[in-house]
């Protein structure tokens, strides 16, 4: 269908589905609704409702394109790690973030209230070309 805000393909049999480049669209197929999405770091597509009996079938996937944390940002997280285990005897959180201008993994310590079964972290304030893509939790 054209000239919708979020495009909605119909998949018929014998139809590959050509993905658009939209950042989010649906696909409704034989055996389900999916809600699919484009992401810098992900493809994915997800079913969401019920399909037609008159369309092909479709699945459910999810493509990563995350990049990958280099070895020696992971030593100085489990170094953190170590250091807040053996200062405070307790778990702790990193924050991992992509920097838009570097494309470089960078990882941030924030604020947190820590305790030997817990921790709890205060979102911080962040450059705007960052995005953040995860957290890392000590165990």
């Amino acid at each position: 269908m054209t000239n919708l805000a979020t495009p909605l393909i119909l998949l018929h049999e014998g139809q590959e589905l050509i993905r658009p480049r939209d950042k989010l669209f649906y696909v409704l197929a034989g055996n389900g609704y999916y809600k699919c999405r484009n992401h810098r770091f992900f493809e994915s597509c997800v079913k969401v409702g019920e399909g037609h009996p008159d369309l092909a079938d479709h699945k459910e996937h999810f493509i990563s394109m995350y990049p990958k944390i280099p070895q020696a940002v992971l030593e100085q997280i489990v170094g953190f790690f170590s250091a807040v285990e053996e200062k405070y005897n307790s778990e702790a959180y990193v924050l991992l973030a992509w920097d838009m201008q570097t494309e470089e993994v960078k990882v941030l310590a924030p604020e947190q209230k820590v305790s030997p079964g817990e921790a709890h972290y205060t979102l911080p304030v962040y450059p705007d070309n960052w995005i953040l893509t995860g957290d890392v939790h000590s165990h």
